[in-house]
């Protein structure tokens, strides 16, 4: 009874020990141990009442054994207490092992719910985001697309072609050709006053003429709120615009333009693009006549200084005549010399005659005096013109006091004058004939424009293009958030977040 007391102890005791597992292990050994212990009091219940028959059998046989069942009875009571002691913690330690595991089964049904709380929380942000997501990547093209399919105003447009000529280039056009292989590869000097034309058809200088004229602001201001003009524009808002409802394609091969004007209606669009080429052929022509006005003014006025500084030495030359009595000192020294060769010439037959005559005539006969007379007259002739042109002597004896100029100095300042009149002379004709080329050159460099392809009235609208510009919109979109998410997580990554 000893050894089966302790197996009940022992098993009591693992019961116990083993209450510190988990609640489910806990529950199944406890009623393991209570069944056992219920069993044991059983079958301890039956051998008392056993032993109670055979005591009772054997109590008039033995009084020894009397005091023996009465000792073995209370031991058996005593180990029935204790059992029932072991029960009463079995029972406790069942329902404290109840409760631990009701308040595991709650806190496990709560982590539950709050995981179940979480992935549907978790579940419903990435729903969210990708929803907002896909309206940022789709809603701007939804938009554009119902926008210019709905309510944008259709637009016309009208397509003229022209270009602008010279007689220069015409002239040179063989010179460009030989080069023009050369010039291709790197995409040639082309015509440079179709980029004139073209900044003057995108300033705001055309936009202002034709709005004198055709009302640009009235009708660009007036229809849908988008493609309109706002009534309050500034004057950059108005040149980018303009720059939108224009389009200019220059051909730098064949050195054609192309320009392209949107509207609202088709007859304007015409109207529109004949102003622009009326007021770039009105432009190129005050072109021609300012540059033609400049280079001729230069020219006049190089003629205007030519012909002064003829002016002013002819007035010298015409004082110096005044003051020297005759015309041309030159021309009078020349004749002084003719006439004393002449003199010179007949004192020598005179004196020829006089020895031939002295070969049969006296000295004092009336020929060779008359012949000595005429020699000696020749001779001061002579003299006195030697004289005259080491000396004026055309002048009277004040005048030759006042100025006392031989006829050489004189001479020498007439050349110097006559000199400075030749070369102004030279000049004026140099500036002339500059001025005459110039005026030819202006002619030949005049521009002109040519119109190949007048601007018609458009049957269909061509603008805007849905389609298009809802690809468009969704490229830049797709790019923006593109550019937008690797610079958040570029930041991401340099704070380390």
């Amino acid at each position: 009874m000893d050894n089966s007391a302790n197996e009940k102890k022992d098993t009591v005791a693992n019961a116990v020990s083993d209450a510190s597992g988990n609640n489910s292990e806990k529950v199944v050994k406890t009623e393991n141990v209570s069944t056992v212990v219920s069993s044991d009091t059983k079958m301890t219940a039956s051998k008392d009442s056993g032993q109670k028959k055979d005591s009772k059998n054997s109590q008039d046989d033995d009084p020894g054994l009397h005091e023996k069942y009465r000792t073995a009875l209370d031991i058996a009571y005593k180990r029935r207490l204790k059992i029932q002691q072991l029960e009463d913690k079995i029972l406790e330690m069942r329902s404290e092992l109840d409760k631990a595991a009701a308040a595991s089964q709650e806190q496990g049904n709560d982590a539950g719910e709050s995981l179940t709380a979480e992935g549907t929380e978790e579940s419903t942000s990435l729903n969210f985001k990708y929803i907002a997501l896909m309206l940022v990547i789709f809603l701007p093209a939804l938009l554009v697309l119902l926008y210019t399919l709905f309510f944008y105003d259709s637009m016309y447009v009208a397509t003229s072609t022209f270009t602008i000529k010279s007689n220069a280039a015409d002239k040179t056009s063989e010179v460009s050709s030989s080069i023009g292989g050369i010039g291709g590869m790197f995409g040639g000097a082309g015509n440079k006053d179709l980029f004139t034309a073209m900044a003057y058809i995108q300033s705001l200088d055309m936009f202002y003429a034709l709005d004198k004229k055709i009302s640009l602001t009235n009708h660009y201001t007036t229809h849908d709120i988008v493609s309109s003009l706002a009534k309050d524009a500034t004057q950059s808002e108005i040149e980018d615009y303009w720059k939108n409802v224009i389009e200019v394609k220059i051909d730098s091969e064949s050195e054609l333009m192309q320009l392209e004007v949107r509207s609202y209606s088709p007859e304007y669009s015409q109207k529109l693009s004949q102003g622009i080429l009326s007021e770039l052929d009105n432009f190129i022509n005050n072109m021609n006549d300012r540059m033609t006005q400049d280079s001729i003014r230069l020219a006049s006025i190089e003629v205007d200084k030519a012909k002064k500084d003829v002016e002013v030495i002819s007035d010298k030359i015409r004082q110096f005549r005044d003051q020297n009595t005759f015309i041309d000192p030159t021309s009078e020294a020349s004749n002084l010399l003719s006439i004393i060769n002449n003199l010179e010439n007949l004192i020598t037959q005179a004196k020829a005659e006089l020895a031939q005559k002295r070969a049969y005539l006296r000295e004092d006969s009336v020929d060779i005096v008359s012949l000595k007379n005429k020699i000696s007259s020749l001779e001061q002739e002579v003299s006195s013109l030697r004289s005259r042109i080491a000396q004026n002597q055309g002048a009277s004896g004040a005048d030759k006091d006042s100025f006392g100029h031989t006829l050489t100095r004189t001479l020498s300042q007439f050349e110097q004058l006559n000199i400075e009149y030749q070369f102004a002379q030279k000049v004026l004709e140099a500036a002339l004939n500059n001025l005459e080329t110039t005026r030819q050159m202006s002619l030949n460099k005049s521009k002109y424009l040519v119109t190949i392809d007048n601007p018609k009235i458009p049957d269909e609208s061509l603008w805007p293009r849905p389609f298009l510009a809802t690809i468009v919109t969704f490229i830049v979109t797709l790019f923006l958030l593109s550019a937008v998410s690797l610079l958040i997580s570029a930041i991401k990554e340099h704070l380390g977040i």
